[in-house]
């Protein structure tokens, strides 16, 4: 299956994570957000926790990569999503850490004027009040699944272009309200 049920434990997991982060990264970052379908109480998901750690601008990136790279990760890059860096995990007994090698999750870094940041923050806060919209989003996400054939990978490819405008749609109706 590529989606699981809601896990009342993806925050637990969250909070495991970032405090490790945290003590690794002191002094160097604002916050570090839970963000992506694990943050939404009740919402079905890919069982992997994202995280954004937010930079404040004074902080040179190298300093992050550096710190990170302390704790066992190495850094892919944007992606092709400028300004939002993904790190993941070596595979090296040397940075064994039970929670960061057991819990699975996607780490990203980026300052805190992203434009990626901000549309993971609003479309999150935005579902996690508007129950109609968290089931709409789950039937479309369960429909990709079940026509992708349970398949993560071309589940992955059709969400990131079918589920776009959904998104778009909920973070710009989020905009208007952060606005008003």
């Amino acid at each position: 299956m590529v989606l699981s049920q809601y896990n009342p434990e993806w925050p637990n997991q969250f909070v495991k994570i970032k405090s490790i982060l945290l003590t690794g990264l002191e002094g160097t970052v604002f916050r570090i957000e839970h963000v992506g379908s694990t943050s939404v109480k009740g919402l079905s998901a890919k069982p992997k926790i994202d995280m954004d750690i937010v930079i404040p601008q004074e902080v040179p990136f190298e300093v992050i990569r550096e710190k990170l790279a302390g704790l066992g990760y190495y850094h892919r890059g944007d992606l092709d999503v400028p300004g939002r860096e993904v790190f993941d995990r070596v595979n090296d007994k040397k940075f064994y850490d039970p929670v960061l090698d057991k819990i699975v999750h996607n780490l990203y870094a980026c300052y805190e004027d992203n434009i990626e940041l901000e549309r993971h923050v609003l479309f999150r806060d935005y579902i996690r009040g508007n129950p109609e919209a968290r089931i709409a989003y789950e039937k479309l996400k369960q429909d990709i699944a079940e026509r992708s054939g349970q398949d993560v990978k071309k589940y992955v490819v059709t969400k990131e272009t079918e589920a776009q405008e959904f998104v778009y749609s909920i973070v710009e109706k989020a905009r208007l309200l952060k606005s008003s």
